[in-house]
């Protein structure tokens, strides 16, 4: 039987979920019994070994393999950022989102990437009208260069 080596990106997304997995706790919500993880998401992938700059795209994989979710965001040093953790990243996990297509994880799969992204960035703004935003920001940039003129004659 031939076994086949992890892919590198892989192995960091099982060594962040198992960490977490390891330090997590379980919570009661609705009446089920839910896992979560809160700690400093820096600090840790210092610690665990994970290359410089692939922390962030690590999260992204595990949330986009919906094996985390994240329920609090930290900021950095003040407050814990918290993870509900809903599955180990499996072979199977993995192969079942389609992300090992060529074995190279690098920047594979781009458009699920930014689906991903657009998907945070909505959750992040809910409730926020942008346009209405953008319209009273720009009222405010237009009164501020008439008094500047005012000022300035």
């Amino acid at each position: 039987m031939l076994e086949t080596k992890q892919p590198k990106f892989q192995a960091y997304c099982n060594l962040l979920y198992d960490y977490m997995y390891t330090h997590s706790y379980t919570d009661e919500l609705d009446g089920k019994t839910i896992r979560l993880w809160s700690g400093h998401i820096t600090k840790v992938a210092t610690q665990i070994g994970l290359p410089a700059g692939t922390y962030r795209r690590t999260i992204d994989h595990l949330s986009y393999l919906n094996c985390i979710k994240q329920a609090e965001r930290g900021y950095r040093g003040s407050q814990l950022t918290t993870f509900l953790l809903l599955r180990p990243p499996t072979t199977e996990v993995w192969e079942d989102a389609e992300i090992l297509r060529n074995r190279d994880l690098t920047r594979q799969d781009g458009s699920a990437m930014l689906t991903l992204r657009v998907k945070s960035l909505e959750d992040r703004l809910e409730g926020v009208n942008v346009k209405q935003a953008l319209v009273e920001l720009q009222m405010q940039v237009d009164d501020l260069k008439k008094i500047l003129s005012q000022k300035t004659q």
